[in-house]
């Protein structure tokens, strides 16, 4: 029996041995959590450093997808970034659905989205061309303002107006010409940096070909463009 116990004594520390090594697991992966937080708050208030922000907050919202403000952060960081446009949009819209109702409401919860997580919104919404939904966010936007931010109110009429602007322009699209510049330039596709001298009587433009940039000149005689000479 005395061997017994030891046996189970044995058993009994090692779960708590087992328990205890978890624990502090855990707590080392919320330290190093929280550590990556501020330095990823520190690139994105303070250096407005965009893509080193979302690096930092990439795997802190993986951790804790269900966080509005994590989602909020991430969201504009991609914003600010090329070719991010559709994943700001997809994650600024769920931050959307909670969204604290004022700055004190703000720093009291930590889960909730920004105040002005509207605007950012509307601004994804502007990026993606859904430009009604972008006037419907940006007035949402403009409804939340305390009225302190004057500059702010401005700019969101301006891309109020833009986005109405843009509608309008769709309804009635542009003409484009087909008529290329010289009839010979069909013959140098994707010809492009063209330079014309101030007296127009010189045309540059530079083909790439099998990985090599050319370099072409033109001369205009009697009112006509003559066929170009490489001078690479």
């Amino acid at each position: 029996m005395k061997h017994l116990y030891t046996y189970r004594r044995s058993i009994v520390v090692a779960i708590l041995l087992t328990g205890f090594v978890s624990l502090f697991s855990q707590e080392t992966v919320k330290t190093e959590l929280m550590r990556s937080l501020q330095q990823a708050d520190i690139s994105f208030y303070n250096d407005q450093d965009y893509e080193k922000a979302a690096t930092l907050y990439e795997p802190i919202y993986e951790a804790s997808p269900d966080n509005h403000n994590l989602a909020a952060k991430l969201g504009i960081s991609y914003l600010n970034m090329d070719g991010r446009r559709e994943k700001a949009l997809e994650l600024l819209k769920l931050a959307s659905e909670n969204i604290a109702v004022d700055e004190k409401e703000y720093k009291e919860n930590g889960n909730k989205a920004p105040v002005d997580t509207w605007f950012y919104l509307a601004i994804a919404y502007h990026r993606n061309d859904s430009l009604e939904k972008a006037i419907a966010t940006f007035t949402k936007a403009k409804q939340s303002l305390t009225g302190d931010d004057p500059e702010k109110e401005e700019y969101i009429d301006l891309q109020i107006r833009d986005c109405r602007h843009a509608m309008e322009m769709k309804k009635q699209p542009m003409r484009v010409l087909s008529d290329l510049f010289v009839p010979w330039l069909e013959n140098y596709p994707g010809a492009c940096n063209p330079v014309i001298a101030r007296n127009d009587s010189v045309f540059v433009f530079t083909v790439k070909q099998a990985g090599k940039t050319k370099i072409y000149c033109s001369y205009k005689t009697e009112g006509t463009w003559g066929q170009p000479s490489d001078i690479t």
